[in-house]
């Protein structure tokens, strides 16, 4: 019985740069669960809703509070496909969450 050598490779990590290439597509971010009601910033922690807005603007806190963006409008960020990155780096168009808020 011989050695499946792909199998092996596979299984212990060793992968081929096709598979790798696979297995490292990014997949579009959920929609936020949150948005602030003053500054329109996004937010993703269910801890944060109904409380207040943790953003600084013009060396303030932001006086709004998080609600929640279930039944909100949103926009798929046209700079990173809604996967919340461009190349390396976060995406500065949608601040990393991959979609934008549809106002």
């Amino acid at each position: 019985m011989g050695v499946n050598y792909k199998k092996a490779a596979y299984l212990t990590g060793n992968r081929p740069a096709a598979a790798y290439d696979e297995a490292m597509s990014l997949a579009k971010q959920p929609k936020p669960r949150g948005v602030c009601s003053v500054c329109q910033a996004s937010n993703n922690r269910h801890e944060a809703l109904n409380h207040r807005c943790d953003r600084v603007l013009n060396g303030r806190r932001c006086s709004g509070t998080i609600k929640s963006a279930v039944h909100e409008l949103w926009d798929e960020c046209e700079s990173c496909r809604a996967t919340g990155r461009v190349g390396t780096r976060a995406c500065t168009e949608c601040a990393g969450f991959g979609w934008k808020h549809y106002a």
